[in-house]
């Protein structure tokens, strides 16, 4: 399929909306295109000194058809701007929905500055002419056929003149859109490159005025933007150059027309309603002129945005999905597992282990030891490289991800808050019954903060105006709420000083009754609530530990705190 064809079938759900406002389009054109041929008529009246009823009964019908034009305008460029606005929403809301199906390595490979850009901003030139791209192309060329046709009709002499120039037009373009091209998709680039730009530098003011180098930022920033307006100069320069030539053409017919047309009305071969006729035609001739030199640089453009929104709309490289359905979880093992990110570092190497129904296992190590890989690898985000992950005896490559979701509950260790009220962003807008919020709520230790606000659970919050400790148990009770049976805590208690890490690790302790968990932390205390232990280090096991008794507790907890000290 062409770039051209895959454009437009991006928005064929409103392909139905698109023929009303083409029809619209032909009633328009047909009563605009026929006022100058009645102007014609009344001119011709006028000078031949026809009698004043004919006169005002012509007038009176131009003014008519004006009217019922000017309503038919209204009806269509209110529908015409409704789609593109509707089409552009459409899409973003289809990017959004890729970009949410996308594995996580895509993620690793791709700044969230660049995603933004295509989501947020290519899409909007590719909407709005996937969106109004054909119903404009119809109307100009419909246009440029009836005003062609009552010239022919008017003066076929006047009319050659129109013919000679067009080719010239068309020749000059077709080498101006082939550099456009290739130039806005270098811009496009570039401009990822300055949205990546911003987003690292916000995210890291605290850092830039504690050493106080606004300038030196700023500074850097100033570069990218010149760099990114070099490829802009040369895109606006190629348009500039295309606008140049319309203007041209709009502004030597007039001259040429009313020059020769003048010659044959001296020499009575055409009436003077005619030459003012022709010559409101020409108004009408260079509107669908200009805009088709726009609807080619624009089609060029949106062609070289139009390819990576494809690519990311295709490009979604999901693992073929399992079949099996799991309906309990029994089992979680480990066999020979080793894994790489792209980059090529080895992350965890040959890994060996078994938990059942009930336990409850502590994966503990030093910072970049692979403890949230491990968790990542049970989530599918990742496959191994070599080995096998088994639930309940089965590769989990072979098992649905919904059916093993839905068995599994998660907190991570980057906390995701949005725009919303406490409750939405526990219950991730579910309904669910009141008390069983607040419970959760209050196994994470945060119902407190949720009570001293005035709204309680229907206080509006963001990602900004909560602290890291706030955020974690916030998040901590979304994970709690979920009813599952293997519960994945990643760092849950991380941002949170040991007075009430403590508190939390008890009450999860009383609320896993009957439940898996697999608990990541490089902080020991979670070791009081398990039966199993995981040292990890630089991606291998240094120690597997069972935890009966208290004397057990004390031995693993001694060697792991003096591993995780140095």
């Amino acid at each position: 399929m062409s770039r051209v064809k895959a454009l437009y079938k991006l928005l064929e759900h409103y392909r139905k909306e698109q023929i009303i406002i083409c029809i619209l389009i032909v009633i328009d054109i047909l009563l605009t295109s026929s006022v100058p041929f009645l102007i014609k008529d009344l001119v011709n009246y006028i000078t031949s000194g026809d009698n004043w009823t004919s006169i005002l009964k012509l007038g009176l019908l131009i003014l008519f058809i004006t009217i019922c034009n000017a309503i038919i305008q209204i009806i269509k460029n209110y529908r015409w701007h409704l789609l593109r606005f509707r089409s552009i929403n459409y899409l973003r809301l289809k990017m959004f929905y890729h970009a949410l199906r996308k594995p996580m390595s895509f993620f690793d490979n791709n700044n969230v500055g660049g995603i933004m850009a295509k989501v947020l901003d290519d899409v909007v030139i590719v909407a709005q002419h996937a969106a109004i791209g054909l119903p404009m192309l119809f109307a100009n060329l419909f246009q440029l056929i009836i005003v062609i046709s009552f010239l022919f009709i008017l003066e076929l002499k006047l009319a050659v003149i129109i013919f000679i120039t067009m080719p010239i037009y068309y020749i000059i373009f077709h080498y101006l859109n082939s550099r456009i091209r290739e130039t806005s998709k270098l811009e496009r680039v570039n401009f990822a490159k300055v949205m990546k730009d911003v987003q690292e530098k916000l995210l890291g003011v605290r850092t830039i005025k504690i050493f106080k180098k606004e300038k030196y930022m700023v500074d850097k920033f100033s570069k990218v933007l010149d760099n990114y307006l070099q490829y802009v100069r040369k895109t606006v320069f190629l348009n500039s150059c295309g606008s140049g030539l319309t203007i041209v053409i709009m502004l030597t017919l007039p001259v040429i027309i009313l020059i020769y047309g003048g010659f044959l009305v001296y020499k009575k071969e055409i009436s003077l309603g005619t030459l003012i006729a022709f010559y409101t035609y020409l108004s009408f001739l260079y509107e669908p002129i200009r805009n088709l030199s726009d609807y080619n640089l624009g089609l060029q453009t949106t062609l070289g945005m139009c390819e990576r929104v494809l690519n990311f709309l295709q490009d979604d490289k999901i693992e073929k999905e399992g079949k099996v359905k799991l309906k309990e979880f029994n089992s979680l093992e480990f066999k020979n597992v080793s894994f790489q990110y792209e980059n090529g570092k080895s992350v965890l190497s040959n890994l060996n282990f078994r938990i059942d129904k009930g336990d409850r296992l502590a994966i503990v190590g030093p910072s970049g030891s692979g403890k949230s890989t491990i968790l990542n690898l049970i989530m599918k985000l990742y496959s191994p490289d070599k080995g096998k992950i088994l639930v309940n005896g089965i590769d989990i490559r072979e098992i649905s991800s919904d059916s093993l979701y839905a068995l599994i509950t998660l907190l991570e260790q980057n906390h995701f808050l949005f725009e919303g009220t406490i409750k939405e962003n526990i219950t991730f807008g579910e309904e669910v019954d009141f008390q069983r919020i607040r419970k959760a709520a209050m196994l994470s230790k945060i119902l407190p903060l949720i009570q001293s606000y005035e709204n309680g659970f229907d206080h509006l919050i963001s990602d900004s105006n909560l602290s890291g400790g706030e955020k974690q148990r916030l998040c901590l009770a979304r994970s709690l709420l979920k009813d599952a049976q293997l519960v994945l805590l990643d760092e849950a208690t991380s941002s949170v000083d040991p007075a009430i890490e403590k508190e939390i690790v008890d009450n999860l302790d009383k609320n896993l009754e009957g439940k898996t968990l697999v608990a990541v932390s490089h902080r020991p205390q979670i070791l009081s609530i398990c039966n199993k232990v995981i040292h990890l280090s630089n991606g291998q096991i240094i120690g597997c530990y069972t935890l009966k008794n208290e004397k057990d507790y004390e031995k693993v907890y001694g060697i792991v705190s003096r591993t995780l000290d140095q």
